[in-house]
């Protein structure tokens, strides 16, 4: 969706960092739209993939002093935040890289939903769904309720903008479906103000 990368500013010339690039799509989608674009990967086979496609990609666990102070325009934490073992140091070092009026985006799967999933008689259909969305058997560090994760993210001096549930699929978002992703967008407060 167009409309909503922008609006979390994915636009042209700005600079981003991906924490857990995987394959990379997400970089690749954001270079097409004239972003300059790093990641950051430990699975070496992910780095040499997204390499031979021509994306920044490192191979190492996420270091902010690796980077300059305000060095980005956003930070984006796909579907990985919920395997980082120090999430309290990695929304920090989040903190430090963004450049004031800066972007992070977290999607993690949502607390709420995994509740759903395994501690009421309506989690036995939803279990299929899931199964199929590969949300089952993922070795979550810890998963986050939208609370949870925006006292997280406010501990840092980012300021959250939006908390937002996300389905399996748009057409599973018509429907009504339980949604097991949660997605929170983020601002460091703008040279001058207060957050």
């Amino acid at each position: 969706d167009a409309r909503r990368l922008r609006a979390r500013g994915v636009v042209g010339g700005a600079r981003l960092l991906e924490i857990g690039s995987y394959g990379g799509a997400f970089l690749e989608l954001a270079h097409e739209r004239g972003c300059r674009v790093t990641g950051i990967d430990v699975n070496a086979d992910v780095v040499a993939h997204c390499d031979a496609r021509g994306l920044d990609v490192r191979c190492e666990p996420f270091e902010a002093r690796r980077f300059g102070a305000g060095e980005f325009d956003g930070v984006w934490i796909l579907n990985c935040f919920e395997q980082l073992p120090d999430h309290a140091r990695v929304l920090a070092g989040a903190a430090r890289l963004l450049r004031p009026g800066g972007t992070l985006v977290i999607r993690t799967p949502d607390a709420r939903f995994l509740r759903l999933l395994y501690g009421t008689r309506a989690g036995a259909r939803l279990r299929r769904g899931a199964s199929a969305n590969a949300l089952l058997g993922v070795p979550y560090a810890k998963c986050f309720s939208p609370a949870a994760l925006t006292r997280a993210i406010e501990a840092h001096g980012l300021r959250v903008q939006r908390v937002e549930a996300q389905a399996f699929s748009s057409l599973a978002a018509a429907g009504g479906a339980a949604r097991p992703w949660l997605e929170v967008t983020a601002r460091r407060a703008a040279a001058g103000r207060a957050t």
